[in-house]
């Protein structure tokens, strides 16, 4: 968890404040799958009223919250389509993946996206 300023993850916000994206509150989770690793770096922005993850009671959007690392004793199982995390309200979710594991689906830029729809899927030479 990494905390941060709160601006707005709207077009303008993005467009007009400067890393937006590193310097927003964020919490970061690291995952091992049966495709291979990847990162989902959950956003805070203005009007989030907080990100709240499944595997730990973590209370983002708190003032004088300090940076903090949690790593689990034992892994925190989740099947595919269940709930990791999510936003008291909405932001943004980015998609870190090794390079050469993901085919994007056919998206434009902010364009919304919404629970269970598919923005990509993993390349046939990843892992099985």
């Amino acid at each position: 968890y990494i905390t941060g300023d709160l601006w707005t993850v709207s077009p303008m916000g993005v467009h007009h404040v400067p890393g937006l994206f590193a310097r927003n509150e964020r919490l970061t989770t690291f995952l091992r799958t049966v495709k291979g690793e990847c990162v989902l770096v959950k956003v805070g922005a203005t009007v989030v009223g907080r990100i709240r993850v499944c595997y730990h009671d973590l209370v983002s959007n708190r003032s004088g919250a300090k940076n903090q690392q949690i790593v689990l004793k034992t892994p925190f199982q989740v099947n595919r389509g269940e709930e990791l995390g999510l936003f008291e309200l909405g932001s943004t979710v980015i998609c870190l993946f090794p390079k050469g594991q993901i085919e994007l689906g056919e998206l434009e830029a902010e364009q919304k996206v919404y629970l269970g729809q598919a923005v990509g899927r993993f390349c046939p030479d990843s892992k099985d």
